[in-house]
């Protein structure tokens, strides 16, 4: 007489769902899974990030159209899909032109001499120092 088929001593006797495995997939099916559960990921976040950048731009363009609007100057504005936005301004008779992205601020006086270009007179990586001179710009025009 044979003994019957006991428990094995180590493990679960290669019974399926050890290793705390959750799906009973083949492992490519798997891997695949993965891969696109990582790539929705990394798409959330970058939007996440972009949206706070946009935020932050508005909030800085409104600040300026505000100022702008108190000492009676004419402007527009445009954004770009690149995340930039660009503010013109009317000031008598000179024509001022403002760059802004994220991180950099410039702005530019256009005028017969100069022409217009996409490279700014004074650029500031600082916010503060360009809301500064942005300031004193202003304060001539009024």
């Amino acid at each position: 007489m044979a003994w019957g088929k006991g428990k094995t001593e180590k493990g679960q006797g290669g019974k399926l769902g050890h290793s705390n495995r959750d799906g009973w997939g083949y492992h490519d099916e798997e891997k695949v899974i993965a891969k696109k559960q990582r790539r929705l990921e990394q798409k959330r976040l970058i939007s996440d990030e972009i949206s706070k950048i946009d935020e932050n731009l508005r909030e800085r363009v409104k600040t300026l159209t505000r100022v702008l609007t108190k000492h009676e100057l004419k402007f527009e504005i445009y954004k770009f899909d690149s995340g930039a936005a660009m503010i013109d301004i009317w000031a008598n008779s000179d024509f001022y032109c403002i760059q802004m992205t994220e991180d950099k601020f410039g702005w530019s006086k256009v005028d017969e001499d100069s022409g217009f270009s996409a490279t700014p007179d004074s650029g500031y990586l600082n916010w503060s120092n360009f809301k500064n001179e942005f300031d004193e710009i202003i304060k001539k025009y009024t």
